[in-house]
């Protein structure tokens, strides 16, 4: 991952101040160390939320198709 991707992720809230990141002095204008393990933790539940959110709109829409199928039983005129 590009420092600027991490950049980014940090400044849009989207990586946990004190979990994923710190300031390595304390200061707000001190460098940045990353927990990595801990960011490809979150990235990995970010991803399963994906998918599997994903997945229910993919069946919802296969479930409103099959609604609107319109079949027919012998005996039927």
């Amino acid at each position: 991952m590009k420092p600027s991707t991490l950049r980014c992720m940090r400044r849009e809230r989207r990586l946990r101040p004190g979990i994923d990141w710190i300031y390595s002095t304390g200061g707000k204008h001190s460098s940045v160390l990353y927990n990595v393990p801990s960011i490809i933790e979150l990235l990995v539940q970010r991803t399963i939320e994906a998918t599997q959110k994903e997945d229910a709109q993919r069946e919802a829409r296969l479930k409103n198709k099959q609604e609107k199928v319109e079949t027919y039983e012998e005996g039927e005129a």
